[in-house]
């Protein structure tokens, strides 16, 4: 459903990894892998890998891992 919409998913489970390979055109993921943090750490994560991650979707990469 996601893929159809154009939407892209962000979680930390695994699972999701599963879910964007399974099938040809899945939904693209970005796989956050941080650990646990305090939501400041995250959102300056996303801030600071954000060209990154943007460059990344665009070029059509399935998954994204945030490190």
């Amino acid at each position: 459903m996601a893929s159809h919409m154009g939407c892209v998913i962000i979680s930390k489970d695994e699972d999701f990894v599963h879910f964007a390979t399974a099938e040809p055109f899945g939904p693209q993921l970005i796989w956050v892998r941080l650990g646990n943090c305090r939501p400041e750490e995250l959102i300056s994560a996303f801030a600071r890998l954000l060209p990154e991650i943007t460059t990344s979707l665009e070029e059509g990469e399935r998954i994204v891992e945030i490190r």
